[in-house]
């Protein structure tokens, strides 16, 4: 994974304005793998629709079959619900603390900390 996500040719930018996501989840996915805590929780935002929509399921797939614990959060989009069905949606209409508030709850619903 971490071959593919160097590889991605992240130097000629996305064209369509998108974000290289995939690729980016491929690094930080491969570097929690390579930490010592036996518990892995990757939180991936996002804005818009990623540039690598095929690479991001890729990653996905081959994070959590490793055990990392990918949770998909959308800043005032629906488009991660493309990737996962559990991914979060958050409005930011009343600023910048609704998108605190969520990310605390979904961190909690992660580690299981809510009831």
């Amino acid at each position: 994974l971490r071959n593919q996500a160097v590889a991605f040719d992240v130097a000629k930018g996305m064209g369509d304005g998108g974000t290289p996501m995939g690729a980016a989840m491929g690094l930080v996915g491969c570097d929690l793998l390579g930490r010592p805590e036996k518990r892995k929780v990757l939180m991936v935002f996002g804005d818009g629709e990623p540039g690598d929509g095929a690479t991001v399921k890729y990653a996905m797939k081959f994070l959590r079959k490793q055990g990392v614990e990918v949770v998909l959060i959308g800043i005032n989009t629906n488009c991660m619900s493309k990737f996962d069905k559990n991914a979060v949606k958050v409005s930011t209409s009343n600023g910048a603390a609704d998108l605190g508030r969520a990310v605390m709850q979904q961190l909690e619903k992660a580690l299981h900390l809510t009831r």
